[in-house]
């Protein structure tokens, strides 16, 4: 795919401080083809905009989440807890991967109902993904 080309490319020539958008854009073109065992190559990189970059929160959360729906939650999380960076950010992802996950996290309440809405959009991505896949 042409895009998927561009978006290499573009991650090759884009200056490491401003490595994000092109990033983001060829893990969008990775999931939705369903390339991901690729794209968790180019994470740690994505997730750690996320220590120092606000903006970035919803659009790696976002990824993260799809990743998750398409049955690749244990590497997510494993993921997120090794970029210790970005850790404390996403314990609310975390949190929600391990709910979805049949764990039971020890976590303050306003992490664990955020975490309860991250696991409901996961199972819903899910849900979307056996509907178009059917």
């Amino acid at each position: 795919m042409q895009a998927e080309i561009w978006a290499h490319e573009a991650v090759e020539k884009t200056p490491e401080d401003s490595k994000f958008s092109p990033l983001h854009t060829l893990l969008t073109i990775l999931g939705a083809q369903g390339k991901w065992q690729e794209a968790f190559e180019f994470m740690p990189a994505l997730i750690t905009t996320v220590a120092t970059e606000e903006f970035a929160i919803q659009d790696v959360t976002d990824i993260l989440i799809a990743a998750a729906a398409a049955g690749h939650a244990k590497q997510v999380l494993q993921i997120i807890t090794e970029e210790s960076e970005a850790a404390a950010t996403l314990e609310p992802l975390a949190t929600g991967i391990r709910l979805f996950l049949g764990e039971t996290p020890l976590v303050a309440q306003e992490i664990r109902e955020v975490g309860q809405d991250v696991a409901q959009r996961i199972r819903d991505q899910q849900g979307h993904l056996e509907i178009t896949s059917v």
